[in-house]
């Protein structure tokens, strides 16, 4: 008797030592806005804030890159070295859309168009063209940010 109380005990230590030594992941970042996700890169960094999405040829469909600053601030973004129309939103401190554009892929790469956020922005989204109209996104929108978006 003794004996199956011992073997019982163990088993449930084996079973329960995994679930407790187990970190969880943080959830992917996500950005949501009219009940449609894109699950985003974090550009964070000066580096990735200017490569962004260059180069690219193909964007999954739910697929973007959100720019992360530290404090708002007017900014404007060009189609340097991009394959791929996109959609760009920018994100002001309370998590409202402040200004949207369709940007078009620029064959002449020596005068880009700049696309400027009008007013302050903290965060900016790249999507695929043609996205944000699909779901009906627009000026004013609330935007809700999911998962680890800030780097720590």
């Amino acid at each position: 008797m003794r004996k199956s109380w011992t073997l019982a005990a163990i088993a449930v230590v084996l079973a329960v030592l995994p679930a407790g030594g187990c970190r969880r992941r943080p959830a992917p970042p996500a950005v949501t806005i009219n009940g449609t996700t894109w699950h985003v890169e974090i550009a964070d960094t000066r580096e990735k804030k200017f490569l962004g999405l260059s180069g690219r040829k193909h964007l999954d469909e739910q697929a973007g890159m959100l720019f992360v600053h530290e404090r708002p601030k007017v900014m404007a973004f060009v189609m340097r070295g991009m394959f791929i129309p996109l959609d760009i939103a920018f994100i002001n401190a309370d998590g409202r859309i402040i200004r949207i554009y369709t940007m078009p892929v620029e064959s002449d790469q020596s005068n880009l168009t700049a696309y400027s956020s009008e007013g302050p922005a903290k965060y900016v989204l790249e999507v695929n063209a043609g996205a944000f109209a699909r779901a009906g996104v627009k000026e004013g929108d609330e935007v809700t940010l999911t998962g680890q978006i800030v780097r720590r």
